[in-house]
């Protein structure tokens, strides 16, 4: 039936999504989900999604064999929560990292910003 209903949706949807257009330029990490059986949003074209994440920190797809577009989360739900799990434990390990390195990097241009500034009072004097 959903597959009747997909063919019908270019009548009704007036609201179009680029989201290629979009992706190209996110730089946050993207984990898409799809089923293989997705009638409304074919896995192919969230494979070119992953593929044009050029700038995203990460970028995984995960597809559930034999999903449909509003059974994905749930058809395999164990593996789904599983694979939502781990991405998130990984992007926030990650992103603990980047923000410890971008507080060193404070510090240290702080440091030599001052020091710069105690070189320049004691050749002023």
């Amino acid at each position: 039936m959903f597959g009747f209903i997909a063919n019908l949706k270019y009548l009704v949807l007036t609201n179009y999504w680029m989201t290629i257009d979009l992706v190209p330029h996110i730089e946050l990490p993207i984990l898409y989900i799809t089923g293989s059986k997705d009638e409304i949003v074919p896995t192919k074209q969230t494979h070119k999604l992953k593929k044009a994440s050029l700038k995203a920190r990460e970028a995984q797809i995960w597809v559930n064999k034999g999903g449909y577009h509003n059974s994905t989360w749930d058809s395999r739900r164990a593996e789904y929560l599983s694979t939502l799990n781990k991405f998130m434990t990984d992007q926030h390990s990650e992103s603990d990292k980047i923000r410890k390195s971008q507080k060193s990097q404070k510090r240290f241009d702080k440091a030599s910003t001052d020091g710069a500034k105690t070189e320049e009072q004691s050749t002023e004097l």
